[in-house]
């Protein structure tokens, strides 16, 4: 029995979804609100699928709707808690009193507009359905229903014919896509893998185009996306892909250092292409063997992906000391010796990861230990081996006598 936990608040059924539906509809009923609230999204999307659903987002045509729609539920007294406000981009976060389990988003209908190629966060206006619906990552998670009429709005004319022949898209162009939200990659590999579907090759060509582009995404965002990706049913699945588009490097560039060393303690296994397994073949067989065992857990697999660091050594510069010291004797910066221990390694990716200390202890402490270094075999030197050594020294001896002797010889023409 796995003791792997999905960290969702709450999974509920269709039949749960639909008493919530039923209940804002009377609750908005003779409001200014009636005929402006939409759900969206993956509650829909895994509503037409018959999965279950995992949480509720709405979108209200109001402008400044995300703030002002669930201020208006609370001085009705029925959250369960003041809504947790983003003003700047007008939405928030909720529990009703009537379903105290599920948390809701709510966010204003909005067009997005990116000034600065450099940054992810866009220019944030009120927009039209359609404005909204263009800056959502994929045509299956760009469906809304009207809470009041219940009925189903496919703005692209898209998404609900992709959700029937398992097709990843995008709403507006691919490029346009992820170049706006570089996110986006890793959501369409877990949406794909998840799901089993195929990404077409013009999706695919624009997220390896624009992986470059990860870098501006902010850390909270990247170490979300990858804990779900890493909680997945199929990560080994996912790691190979996002290889294969080169976001790792910016998610967890330590994984890297793997991908060209040969393991050479499995000479038995030999590929294809004469080529030995590398080290990073072995770290996803290895997690793979903790999804769905008895071990398994979110720490147990960050231990399966870090577990053959021990292995390979990564170099880091010198330090602010050395380098100041450097500076004032002019000396030409020199090429790093020293190298990180496998614990200060892991420490820093899972920092970078916004992981706390409980979380790296925890996957430290299910990593094996490191194995001891093999003894330095014993040399038998043979006696012709000797011999041509100790010849080898004494012509040294010989050159160096006739150097001193050459010194001490005066100049020619050197009389009084």
């Amino acid at each position: 029995m796995s003791n792997f936990a999905v960290s969702l608040t709450h999974i509920m059924t269709i039949e749960e979804y639909e008493k919530i539906l039923s209940y804002l509809r009377e609750v908005i009923k003779g409001t200014r609100w009636e005929g402006e609230v939409y759900t969206v999204g993956g509650c829909l999307r895994d509503g037409l699928m018959g999965h279950d659903i995992h949480d509720v987002d709405l979108a209200v045509h109001v402008p400044d709707g995300g703030v002002l729609f669930p201020l208006w539920l609370e001085e009705q007294g029925l959250t369960l808690q003041p809504p947790t406000l983003y003003r700047r981009f007008s939405s928030s976060r909720l529990r009703l009193k009537a379903f105290p389990d599920d948390e809701i988003e709510v966010v204003q209908t909005r067009r997005e507009q990116y000034t600065d190629e450099n940054s992810r966060n866009p220019e944030v206006c009120f927009g039209s359905l359609m404005d909204d619906c263009e800056r959502r990552d994929l045509t299956i998670n760009s469906l809304y229903q009207n809470v009041t009429t219940g009925e189903l709005l496919d703005l692209t004319g898209r998404g609900v014919d992709d959700i029937k022949h398992r097709r990843i898209r995008t709403p507006m162009a691919p490029d346009d896509t992820y170049s706006d939200d570089p996110i986006r990659i890793l959501r369409t590999l877990r949406f794909a893998v998840r799901y089993g579907w195929k990404i077409p090759d013009d999706v695919w060509d624009a997220m390896k185009a624009n992986a470059p582009r990860m870098r501006i995404v902010r850390r909270p965002r990247v170490s979300t996306e990858f804990e779900k990706m890493m909680e997945s049913n199929d990560p080994v699945k996912l790691l190979r892909k996002m290889k294969e588009i080169g976001v790792i490097f910016r998610v967890l560039p330590e994984l890297c250092n793997l991908y060209r060393v040969r393991d050479h303690t499995r000479r038995e296994e030999v590929g294809p292409n004469g080529a030995l397994p590398t080290l990073w073949d072995v770290t996803l067989e290895r997690l793979a063997e903790v999804v769905g065992s008895e071990e398994d857990s979110l720490e147990a697999r960050f231990a399966a992906l870090f577990s053959q660091f021990h292995r390979i050594r990564i170099p880091y510069g010198e330090s602010r000391r050395e380098k100041d010291r450097r500076d004032k004797e002019g000396k030409p910066e020199r090429r790093p010796r020293r190298t990180h221990g496998r614990g200060a390694v892991i420490e820093t990716a899972l920092k970078r990861l916004m992981y706390d200390r409980p979380f790296i202890k925890s996957v430290k402490a299910l990593l094996p230990p490191v194995p001891p270094m093999p003894p330095t075999p014993k040399v038998n030197k043979s006696a012709a081996s000797v011999a041509g050594a100790e010849g080898e020294v004494k012509k040294k001896k010989k050159k160096r006598r006739r150097n001193r002797r050459s010194k001490k010889k005066p100049a020619e023409g050197g009389g009084e």
